[in-house]
């Protein structure tokens, strides 16, 4: 499973906050998680979902499925949209498990 997470609501990477998922995507505030990421970041590579769900809470992000993730590229400029794709398949591509 793929999913996203938004940064923060409150002050976005540019510094103004964001309204909107669409926003932080045109900023970049987000990050790309899959299963395999999830197991290796917490818990010494034993990670879990529930270790997921608390870092998002303790860090002030929102988690974002990859639906409605994708819904919102959709809606931006092509070229933007080709921008993005390819950060994702990039972030992606460091976990063998997809």
């Amino acid at each position: 499973m793929i999913q996203f997470t938004i940064n923060s609501f409150s002050n976005g990477i540019s510094g103004r906050p964001y309204n909107s998922i669409k926003d932080a995507i045109q900023d970049g505030g987000y990050s790309v998680w899959c299963n395999e990421k999830i197991k290796k970041a917490f818990s010494f590579g034993n990670g879990t979902e529930k270790d997921f769900e608390r870092y998002c809470k303790d860090n002030h992000c929102k988690i974002i499925s990859e639906s409605d993730f994708y819904k919102e590229i959709h809606s931006l400029p092509f070229n933007e949209q080709i921008t993005h794709i390819q950060f994702i398949r990039e972030q992606l591509s460091l976990y063998n498990n997809l």
